[in-house]
């Protein structure tokens, strides 16, 4: 995917993340392709998530691969043990910028928010000093609960 970028978001991203947080990445086009390129790389979408997944799942360092590409926006969910720590990480992909993506989505818009949302989490804790302890404090507290993954209904 050599016209893509990956990015992170989430947690790790605005500083808010916990012990427990996952690595949140996204996979986004860098440039603008003409249609029948996309169209091309829609078809070849599909296997292509099927093979990152394979290939990460190779790594010995990298357990528990889980392609889920019947998520509103696909994605690839593993756990990776480093320094003697497993830590969850997700990978997304922003589709938005293909012509067909409805053929992937069921008719519905692919846009991820992800990174662009970092921004404003940033500038509401710079502005409300007193938001950081109060989302961390949240966070546990669904983590303890078990209501903190998006995927089980939390």
């Amino acid at each position: 995917w050599k016209n893509s970028q990956l990015e992170k978001f989430g947690s790790y991203a605005t500083g808010l993340a916990l012990p427990s947080s996952d690595i949140d990445l996204v996979v986004s086009d860098t440039k603008r392709k003409r249609r029948e390129e996309k169209d091309k790389e829609m078809d070849t979408f599909r296997s292509r998530f099927q093979c990152l997944a394979g290939a990460l799942g190779k790594h010995s360092w990298i357990q528990n691969v889980k392609a889920i590409d019947t998520a509103k926006v696909p994605v690839i969910k593993f756990t990776a043990s480093v320094k003697n720590r497993s830590v969850p990480v997700d990978i997304t992909f922003n589709l938005q910028n293909h012509s067909n993506v409805s053929e992937w989505n069921k008719g519905q818009a692919t846009v991820h928010n992800g990174v662009r949302s970092v921004k404003l989490i940033k500038d509401y804790l710079e502005k409300f000093k007193s938001l950081r302890p109060l989302m961390l404090i949240l966070k546990q507290y669904l983590y303890e609960k078990d209501l903190n993954n998006i995927y089980t209904g939390g």
